[in-house]
């Protein structure tokens, strides 16, 4: 479902997705609005010339901002340190200390 009014395509979020490489490389003056069940979610515009100018300052160490750090992907690995290890009452257990519960 794509609508254009002037400057503005109206696109699914469907579309959206299945097209992002193309809408991100459009000419500077088109704007996108998603629209999720006929009620808009999200508004893409290109970025100006001064959006790009605060990036690059928000990024500059020198004055004490940093983009921020990318989130660590946690594996299986990195939860197993913190499984339990215990007899197979041990959810009775639990269950018994926390809630009272007696089974």
């Amino acid at each position: 479902m794509n609508t254009t009014l002037p400057n503005n395509t109206l696109i699914s979020t469907r579309d959206f997705l299945r097209n992002f490489s193309d809408i991100i490389t459009t000419p500077k003056s088109k704007t996108y609005t998603v629209m999720k069940h006929g009620k808009p979610v999200a508004k893409v515009t290109p970025l100006t010339d001064e959006d790009a100018h605060w990036l690059a300052l928000a990024q500059d160490e020198s004055i004490g901002i940093e983009a921020p750090a990318p989130k660590k992907k946690i594996t299986l690995a990195d939860l197993r340190k913190y499984s339990f290890r215990g007899g197979k009452d041990l959810t009775d257990r639990i269950d018994e200390i926390v809630y009272g519960i007696r089974r």
